[in-house]
């Protein structure tokens, strides 16, 4: 079983927020906690899921994903089809630095998750 929550908060989630999800995984026997957000976390939270084995998910437009060198924000070209929505795996790594990897999903998934988290 896995239990997750989604959060759309106006500053990023807290540390107390990822152990009352921790407390709910015991509590109900679950293998595994997830935690979705659309705003981040603070280090603190990273820290604390490491710990105890929650996964940090942010979920962020597609055009989130488009960087250029450019100081001016630039809207990413249509032909690169972007999904509408990304999601970046948000976890400290074995030397303390915190890291974000996109996650392979599918367009169906995306549009799954960034609905939960609307």
């Amino acid at each position: 079983m896995v239990l997750i929550e989604c959060k759309k908060y106006s500053s990023p989630i807290e540390r107390e927020t990822v152990q009352v999800l921790h407390d709910k995984v015991r509590s109900l026997g679950a293998h595994k906690g997830m935690l979705f957000t659309t705003t981040g976390f603070q280090s603190g939270a990273i820290k604390y899921a490491k710990a105890h084995g929650i996964a940090l998910i942010r979920v962020t437009s597609g055009s989130a994903s488009y960087q250029t060198r450019s100081a001016i924000p630039v809207e990413p070209p249509t032909w690169l089809n972007l999904p509408k929505f990304m999601a970046w795996h948000i976890h400290e790594n074995d030397t303390g630095n915190i890291n974000m990897s996109a996650l392979k999903l599918t367009v169906e998934e995306l549009q799954r998750i960034g609905a939960m988290c609307s």
